[in-house]
């Protein structure tokens, strides 16, 4: 805006207004107005706090006459040369990431969400990414080694715009993976730069690289007895943390070769837990034998009480997913319903005795049904 000592007639306007000038080049108009004694000059380019502005004016005719700015008594505004203008643009702060409790967590839960805070509403930039990177173990040093010597990296790679994955709430963005991470395993997280801008003027963050500063470790399932199951965490909506599963490593436990109702009994009744095995087969389900795609090592082992929060979980290490539909589930109409599953040796068996029924099951729907759940209590990922 140019504010004049005189009123400037609104009436005609001038074939020419004054020209801004940024750091002395003369920046194209799109508009000018008149309000009293102020011109207000709309740029086609916004200036930003850093630049040097200036404006001339040349009287476009040689007398008094409509084809200049005037003021009310016809006068023409005099022309003039790299006349200074005070810069009062805004610098635009982008948005920053704020600390994060999920840093140094050492025994995520591998389906939690992650939540991210930043300084400032945010939306999503077209093509830009948040990389959950998945690093080194601490144990091993090798890349991505884990959950019973797994060795391949899976780095997650997420579009920001991608809603089925990723949630905006003013400054607070949720990722829930399609895919878990993996156990024992460790992650930074990084993010491009502009992937979020804030949402008020537009500035766009720049690279983010957690290694340091948002890196974490994935829960490693305890072993041998449910007395040493490990204890998770989950991101709660807030980005604070809460409680998870409490995790078992079943292989090894028992023996398929066992007589039934000999088998280890686990009571889960005193908390919830995630009772895990190892996948050993890359290749897959074989829809056309109803095979599941699932070969664990050998195990047998009773669970009693096995409530809604509860869970069984087959680590599949592979990138083709299994098909637990075709699960051989043995249920001879009275507790508890039996899970075989193929091994690299002998196998294994799952006696499951539900929390509060009786009543079995011969399908993994039908024991969600049974459990009131609205997530499968048995999944392999």
């Amino acid at each position: 805006t140019l504010t004049f000592s005189e009123t400037i007639d609104p009436v005609h306007t001038p074939i020419t207004f004054p020209d801004v000038l940024v750091g002395g080049v003369a920046r194209a108009l799109v508009d000018g107005a008149v309000n009293g004694n102020v011109v207000t000059l709309t740029l086609g380019t916004a200036v930003i706090s850093s630049d040097v502005v200036t404006f001339s004016y040349t009287d476009p005719t040689s007398g008094n006459d409509i084809n200049a700015l005037q003021d009310l008594a016809g006068n023409d505004v005099a022309s003039g040369a790299a006349i200074p203008v005070t810069n009062q643009t805004v610098v635009a702060t982008p948005p920053t990431l704020s600390a994060s409790l999920l840093d140094n967590v050492t025994n995520l839960e591998v389906s939690s969400n992650i939540v991210l805070n930043f300084s400032a509403n945010v939306s999503a930039a077209t093509g830009k990414y948040i990389h959950i990177v998945n690093d080194a173990n601490s144990v091993t040093g090798v890349t991505g080694a884990g959950f019973h010597g797994e060795s391949t990296v899976n780095t997650l790679d997420i579009l920001v715009t991608d809603s089925t994955q990723v949630t905006i709430a003013g400054g607070k963005v949720t990722i829930n993976p399609t895919a878990d991470l993996d156990l024992a395993n460790n992650y930074h997280i990084t993010i491009d730069a502009g992937a979020f801008t804030a949402s008020s003027s537009g500035a766009a963050m720049a690279a983010y690289d957690g290694t340091t500063t948002l890196n974490f470790s994935t829960v490693t399932p305890g072993t041998s007895a449910l007395a040493n199951a490990a204890a998770s965490q989950v991101m709660n909506t807030d980005g604070t943390l809460g409680s998870g599963h409490l995790w078992l490593d079943i292989e090894g436990i028992g023996s398929p070769s066992a007589i039934a109702g000999t088998e280890p009994m686990l009571d889960l009744s005193s908390g919830n837990y995630a009772l895990a095995a190892k996948d050993y087969d890359a290749a897959g389900p074989i829809d056309a034998t109803g095979y599941d795609g699932v070969k664990t090592g050998d195990f047998y082992v009773g669970l009693d009480n096995f409530g809604a929060g509860d869970l069984l979980y087959i680590d599949n290490q592979s990138s083709v997913a299994n098909n637990l539909i075709f699960a051989n589930i043995i249920d001879d109409g009275t507790p508890p319903t039996t899970l075989r599953f193929a091994g690299t040796s002998l196998g294994s068996l799952v006696d499951i005795s539900l929390s509060g029924t009786t009543t079995t099951f011969s399908t993994i729907d039908d024991m969600k049904l049974l459990l009131g759940t609205t997530t499968s209590p048995v999944i392999s990922a």
